[in-house]
């Protein structure tokens, strides 16, 4: 993560966030899904 900046959240639910980044290096925006991950009990 530490080479992409977070511009804003576009979206989100159950199951993680949407974030539109910019790439540090070259300036490419990408979309950043961060999911969560949980274990069953």
């Amino acid at each position: 993560m530490e080479a992409f900046e977070k511009l804003e959240k576009v979206g989100g639910g159950t199951y993680g966030k949407v974030y539109r980044a910019r790439e540090k290096a070259i300036g490419l925006i990408v979309a950043l899904k961060k999911t969560r991950l949980h274990e069953d009990e």
